[in-house]
């Protein structure tokens, strides 16, 4: 990704808020797929957070998608990659479970 959208700065922030955590948002790194979804041991995702490289992949199509974004963001803030804890409880309305495909 070229130039991270201004939004994603304010969506770091309402989740470092809601979750109590706090992280170096310049540390993540970004990834953009082109075409339809990020493929990860043969599932089709909307986005995708390495640990092991502390990335975040989305589609292009959902690069504005705060619900996606801030998902996966939330998973690098915390370092972890559960659905427990802020997922569920603090943050649940910025980061609300997502259908997949």
């Amino acid at each position: 990704m070229t130039a991270i959208p201004t939004a994603y700065w304010h969506w770091w922030a309402d989740l470092q808020r809601c979750s109590g955590a706090t992280g170096d948002f310049g540390a993540i790194g970004w990834f953009v797929v082109t075409g339809g979804f990020v493929v990860v041991n043969d599932q089709l995702l909307d986005g995708y957070w390495s640990r092991s490289r502390n990335q975040i992949v989305v589609p292009e199509w959902r690069m504005l998608d705060s619900n996606v974004v801030r998902h996966e963001m939330l998973h690098a803030l915390l370092q972890d990659e559960d659905h427990v804890g802020a997922f569920t409880n603090e943050c649940r309305g910025l980061v609300g479970d997502r259908p997949r495909p």
